[in-house]
């Protein structure tokens, strides 16, 4: 997947072509003039004149920037936010043919058609401007199933390295019970937007949490403790098969 950096850094740059387009179509729309004439229902109507010199000029630029920016935004939604793809498009037809200022009659003051020809580009920018939330979202649900697998996985083994019952499969079982608290607590910090250190173990996870104020004091406690079981298993301190299954079966509960 594109980088989050990169993808923010191109949103942005749109999001500047769009300004210089709103911009150029306002002025475009505000320069152009009409002429009246009556329509079948012979009522006069406003119809607008076809711009030359600067104005035609001014409205090639428009066209053309807006080309270059419906092209970009549309590979980017196609890709990352496909749902919205069709409401993008939609609006494509009623904004050029404004650009175009074509030959329809014009039933509304000049600020008022102004503002109408530019609702679909208000419509396409916020489109475009949401793309980098909700990859966010979706990068982190991605993550939190990766995880959820990951720690799954882990307490399987846990539990059937624990059923063999020898002395090495039991602390085995509480240190693969304690990768899968560790997992937890990381995927928890990325949840809730909380730096931490990517090489941290249980105790300084659970105290990042705490002083971020994502557990509470009680909590942190419990997880300390587990962590403390889980480094009697890995390392040659004496352990107790007890305290290995509370750990695993405390973990499920906390986990699952």
């Amino acid at each position: 997947m594109i980088c989050k950096d990169i993808l923010q850094g191109k949103v942005t740059e749109l999001e500047e072509l769009a300004k210089e387009i709103e911009h150029g179509a306002t002025e475009l729309f505000e320069k152009a003039s009409v002429y009246q004439k009556k329509n079948t229902y012979d009522i006069y109507r406003y119809y607008w004149n076809i711009p030359s010199g600067d104005l035609k000029d001014l409205q090639r630029d428009v066209l053309r920037k807006y080309q270059l920016w419906f092209s970009s935004s549309l590979q980017l939604i196609m890709e990352f936010l496909p749902e919205k793809s069709s409401e993008f498009d939609a609006q494509y037809k009623d904004l050029f043919n404004g650009l175009m200022l074509d030959s329809e009659e014009l039933t509304s003051i000049k600020v008022e058609i102004i503002n109408t020809y530019l609702q679909p580009f208000e419509i396409q920018r916020s489109i475009l401007l949401s793309v980098p939330y909700v990859v966010d979202i979706k990068e982190l649900s991605l993550r939190k199933v990766i995880a959820s697998d990951f720690i799954s996985s882990e307490l399987r083994e846990a539990d059937r390295l624990f059923k063999e019952g020898t002395e090495g499969t039991i602390r085995a079982a509480g240190v693969l019970a304690g990768v899968a608290l560790e997992k937890h607590l990381k995927t928890l910090c990325d949840s809730n937007g909380v730096k931490y250190n990517h090489d941290a173990t249980i105790a300084p996870l659970a105290q990042t949490l705490h002083d971020a104020g994502k557990i509470d004091t009680s909590e942190q406690g419990l997880f300390e403790y587990l962590g403390k079981i889980r480094n009697d298993c890995a390392h040659p301190n004496e352990i107790l098969p007890s305290k290995v299954k509370e750990l695993i079966e405390r973990v499920k509960k906390i986990v699952i």
